[in-house]
């Protein structure tokens, strides 16, 4: 969602649009008492809300914080000297359970607001396991040791968010990532080499990557407005196939294909209930104003 600052003359009830075009979501606003500047939070592109300092005819900002928390109510002193700001931060961190038994469970990374794998993770063939995180404040791919707890970044900020990353039998990573407003598929090597672009739509939202257990095969998500469908490409020949869902059938938000590649599981919902959840998604997404989930 985006929103735009007015300004309204409260003698004629003219209003003004108040210039600040890098800002993509207004949250609260506070005037200074000098009658010339703003405090306020919001949102850049891809940033999480932040709080601002600005000229009340907009132009150029000052931020004031810049890290991964989130900051919403805000409110100043008489004098504004002081403020006092609504923080928000949400925790998620990658655990591993060895044996299957829960007292063997064990915190592998740490940290504030990183949102360690919460969009997706997967295990290489040597154990290392790549999962999403902001820690370096955009959302990539890392690469994380349980033998040593050392990581390592995989993906550094070449798109503007990187997630739901999918380990091939052959160990090549394929991740959806985000450019120029739409995600495609892409694959990297672990060692980060070799990256290359797989699906070329932008038009299109090139979602949830699997690929057959042989490596000739790419099944993903492609969300369009108003239309979910099952991709199939033929990573030899580079031909894609839409598969033949029953009627009504929309896949949403998850797809898994089988080992033996005889079955895909997905989330399915009706045109009706998807139009729900998109909706549900969208103020999720403003209530944790997280990366175009």
């Amino acid at each position: 969602p985006t929103s735009t600052l007015i300004r309204i003359n409260t003698e004629n009830s003219k209003d003004e649009t108040v210039n600040a075009p890098q800002i993509r979501q207004f949250v609260a606003v506070a005037a200074l008492p000098d009658n010339e500047n703003l405090i306020f939070t919001a949102r850049e592109q891809n940033k999480f809300p932040q709080v601002y300092k600005m000229k009340k005819s907009g132009g150029d900002f000052q931020r004031l914080t810049n890290d991964l928390n989130i900051y919403r109510k805000i409110s100043l002193s008489a004098d504004g000297k002081s403020l006092v700001t609504l923080q928000k931060n949400n925790a998620s961190h990658l655990w591993i359970l060895p044996n299957l038994k829960a007292e063997n469970a064990r915190q592998l990374t740490f940290g504030k607001n990183n949102r360690d794998a919460k969009h997706g993770l997967d295990v290489l063939p040597d154990g290392k396991i790549v999962y999403t995180s902001l820690e370096d404040l955009n959302r990539d791919l890392w690469i994380f040791n349980p033998q040593d707890n050392s990581k390592q970044q995989l993906t550094v900020k070449q798109n503007e968010a990187n997630e739901r990353p999918f380990v091939s039998k052959d160990g090549e990573i394929y991740f959806s990532s985000l450019d120029n407003q739409t995600y495609n598929i892409k694959k990297i090597q672990p060692n980060g080499q070799n990256l290359q672009r797989i699906t070329f739509d932008d038009s299109a939202n090139d979602l949830f990557p699997n690929v057959s257990a042989d490596g000739k095969i790419l099944y993903f998500i492609r969300k369009t407005k108003g239309k979910s469908s099952i991709i199939k490409k033929d990573l030899t020949n580079k031909e894609e196939t839409e598969l033949n869902l029953p009627e009504g059938f929309s896949p949403d938000s998850f797809l898994a294909l089988s080992p033996d590649g005889k079955f895909l599981a997905f989330r399915q919902s009706d045109l009706e209930k998807r139009n729900e959840l998109e909706e549900e998604s969208a103020k999720l997404k403003e209530e944790e104003q997280e990366f175009s989930d």
